[in-house]
């Protein structure tokens, strides 16, 4: 969980992941890095195309004045409830960033067809307040894991149609993880992660997938300043 101090300093460099991006001008992937390029509130990485030969940057910070990560924010903010003048002075204290709530209306439209929660925020703020709005836990397994799930989120898609009536259960189930975890069976023994693999991946066959969750990876990705 991270303290006061943390939330209030501005982040490192934003990195852009590599496996998003792409030529604006050939639509190459192969490119390599071409230093940096100062702009008023960040330095942004610069890229060198090995088809054309053109240097380029992420296309989701071209002609921005704020960093993608003040971005991302800003509009994660307004869809927890808070208001356009409320998260804005968030982003101020986080990032030190006199941000207008115009600007900020004007990323909520522009990346609403990715932050798709925008099209509940208005029956959810009726539901929870923003800081109710997302459950919250520290799951001490071995390590520390910070569990989350959107209350407002899974309410609404149950409601919205009779279909989903069959999530209730993995509704109650996520309502429950909090607080009646068994965290004594994840205290000991191997993680799942350092298992030793029962199958060769030598078979395997990996097949590239564009959806709604990779363009939403992609975009979320390019906001992360270190990539473990």
């Amino acid at each position: 969980m991270k303290n006061k101090s943390q939330e209030l300093r501005a982040p490192a460099l934003v990195r852009p992941v590599a496996d998003s991006l792409s030529c604006p001008y050939c639509e190459s992937v192969k490119f390599t890095r071409r230093g940096f390029r100062q702009k008023k509130h960040e330095r942004v990485q610069l890229y060198l195309c090995s088809a054309c030969q053109r240097t380029f940057t992420a296309r989701l910070t071209k002609g921005k004045r704020y960093p993608l990560a003040a971005i991302l924010d800003g509009v994660s903010l307004y869809n927890l409830g808070y208001s356009l003048v409320q998260s804005c002075r968030a982003l101020q204290e986080r990032f030190g960033l006199a941000i207008g709530p115009s600007s900020l209306s004007n990323w909520v439209g522009e990346f609403s067809d990715l932050c798709r929660f925008c099209r509940y925020r208005e029956f959810a703020v009726k539901m929870y307040r923003p800081a109710d709005m997302i459950e919250q836990a520290t799951l001490a397994h071995q390590q520390l894991y910070r569990y989350r799930f959107h209350r407002a989120k899974i309410d609404l898609i149950i409601k919205e149609d009779f279909r989903h009536r069959h999530f209730r259960p993995l509704k109650e189930f996520l309502e429950l993880v909090s607080s009646e975890c068994p965290h004594q069976y994840f205290q000991e023994g191997q993680r799942a992660s350092e298992s030793p693999l029962a199958f060769s991946k030598k078979e395997m066959i990996v097949r590239g997938k564009e959806n709604y969750a990779t363009r939403l990876a992609a975009f979320v990705l390019q906001a992360v300043a270190e990539i473990h």
